[in-house]
């Protein structure tokens, strides 16, 4: 079920940006081509799932850093993990390439590696105590 839901957040990121061109084509800012259109999605969408699998794998690096350096403070993870799409189309948009797609991989990308699976359970524990506050707060 994981790999068809995967499966479906690439296509509709795909979708997203095969519109982005047609805008731009409309628009006038673009002349379609068929080797031109399908080399400029290829470079927006490798770029943005690359973009995507380096700000995850900074996202690991800085955990296993914050955990060394600060203890597993759960606050500090989950807020990482809730700014980790937002920043990863930011810096995906920023170089050109599609943010979305970037927001995308990373989640996968964060998803497959088990960052959270491998956390100790008490961290796990304060973590799902922490959410489960901020939801009664909302």
């Amino acid at each position: 079920m994981g790999i068809l839901q995967g499966e479906a957040l690439m296509n509709d990121a795909s979708g997203l940006v095969s519109l982005k061109f047609a805008v731009a084509v409309a628009m006038g800012t673009m002349i379609f081509t068929v080797g031109g259109a399908t080399v400029e999605f290829m470079k927006v969408a490798i770029g943005g799932i690359l973009a995507g699998f380096v700000v995850s794998w900074l996202y690991g690096r800085s955990l296993r850093f914050l955990s060394r350096w600060g203890g597993d403070e759960p606050a500090t993870q989950i807020v990482l993990l809730f700014l980790l799409p937002f920043a990863s189309y930011l810096i995906a948009e920023h170089i050109g390439v599609s943010g979305i797609l970037a927001a995308v991989a990373a989640g996968m990308t964060i998803t497959r590696s088990g960052v959270m699976r491998r956390a100790p359970l008490a961290m796990r524990l304060r973590a799902k105590q922490y959410l489960g506050d901020a939801g009664i707060c909302l």
